[in-house]
């Protein structure tokens, strides 16, 4: 009951905090429905919402503010975003070849825009929900439950920032729509 009345006030706080498009919004309410389902009828796919890494935890605690959770994900997104940036800039001090092209890898940079992951994730978030909103709803909404920041951060890094037109399939990432 507990988490069932979190997860209730965490849809109705997210609602007020947040701007979506009505296609992410519908897609949202689809899965904070899912999420209090698999809570109530105790599914497999609960074990994934306090998984701080995995997308759940991101929607239910990302519009919180002084909360031991929303430290938590903010410490992690904050983490996420100097591993990221510090990783493109070894990969230019090396030479490498790149899986994303951001001109200006500074905007990326924790201090200059502390909002990047977070904006990343919801951007993805919507052109999802616009483009391939199936992607989250089949298999009983598994997506919705079991994908990663990481990876819908590496999704967005690749179609916002991409360094070919069309992205090469062997440098696609599995189960997303190009």
């Amino acid at each position: 009951m507990k988490h069932f009345l979190a997860l209730l006030l965490f849809t109705c706080a997210s609602a007020q905090a947040q701007t979506h498009s009505p296609e992410l919004t519908q897609l949202l309410s689809e899965i904070h429905e899912q999420y209090e389902l698999s809570v109530i009828n105790k599914r497999p796919f609960a074990q994934d919402l306090p998984d701080i890494t995995k997308l759940p935890y991101f929607l239910m605690h990302i519009d919180e503010t002084d909360t031991v959770e929303s430290m938590r994900l903010n410490a992690y997104l904050d983490g996420l975003q100097a591993a990221y940036l510090g990783s493109v800039n070894r990969q230019n001090d090396l030479g490498g070849n790149h899986w994303f092209c951001m001109r200006d890898t500074m905007a990326m940079h924790p201090k200059r825009n502390p909002e990047f992951v977070t904006e990343m994730i919801w951007t993805v978030l919507d052109k999802t929900a616009k483009n391939d909103a199936q992607g989250f709803r089949q298999g009983n909404y598994a997506a919705a439950f079991g994908v990663s920041t990481k990876t819908i951060l590496e999704y967005g890094l690749q179609t916002e920032y991409p360094c070919y037109a069309p992205i090469p399939k062997s440098l696609q990432l599995n189960g997303w729509k190009y």
